[in-house]
């Protein structure tokens, strides 16, 4: 999680999308404890100002969301 974190800011869009689609994927796959963290992820890149790391980040959103409904529904 670390490596994501830190790859947030990076200059390269190529990598802020990789974040973006990371985090929807290791949604499907980790704990859920770990979906707080991703969530912030996500909002943090949903205001990227690139809009395909935007639409990614979006994406991954609806991901975690729809698990999350799942969990409570």
């Amino acid at each position: 999680m670390p490596q994501l974190w830190l790859q947030l800011e990076h200059k390269h869009l190529e990598r802020r999308l990789l974040v973006a689609e990371t985090a929807g994927s290791l949604s499907l796959t980790t704990n859920r404890n770990i979906h707080p963290l991703l969530i912030s992820i996500c909002q943090q890149l949903i205001h990227d100002k690139e809009s395909e790391v935007r639409q990614a980040a979006a994406h991954s959103l609806s991901i975690l969301v729809h698990g999350l409904q799942k969990l409570f529904f």
